[in-house]
């Protein structure tokens, strides 16, 4: 690699590190809250969001490490998209079925409307009858 290019990687990487650091800072310091990280909304831990905040780290640090190991980032193997992809989709299907699980205050079924009477919504047909 030539030098500017090597000068530029490690320029992302300080940034990358810093940026880092002040987030753990602000968490350290209870700036940022994290009490919902894993939360379904309700109160209750979710699984599926748990399973894709571990996987991603997972991947993530050896990555580093392997970059860190070789001075090179690593091929990316297919078993390793395989299973982010897992992840990803099993964290998709747990947020949907608790969406689709949630009843509405009228007791019937959830909608993506806006509150407060958007086009189409209950609330808006119940202002007109």
């Amino acid at each position: 690699m030539t030098i500017p290019i090597m000068i530029l990687l490690y320029a992302v990487v300080l940034f990358l590190a810093a940026l880092e650091a002040l987030i753990l800072w602000q968490i350290a310091t209870r700036r940022i809250d994290l009490h919902l990280l894993i939360n379904n909304g309700e109160g209750n831990a979710s699984l599926s969001r748990f399973q894709f905040l571990i996987f991603t780290f997972v991947v993530a640090a050896s990555f580093f490490y392997l970059t860190l190991k070789d001075a090179a980032f690593p091929p990316v193997n297919d078993g390793v998209l395989v299973l982010l992809g897992i992840s990803g989709v099993t964290y998709a299907v747990g947020k949907t079925l608790d969406r689709l699980g949630k009843p509405t205050a009228a007791g019937g079924a959830a909608t993506n409307e806006a509150p407060g009477g958007a086009v189409g919504s209950p609330a808006k047909a119940s202002r007109a009858i």
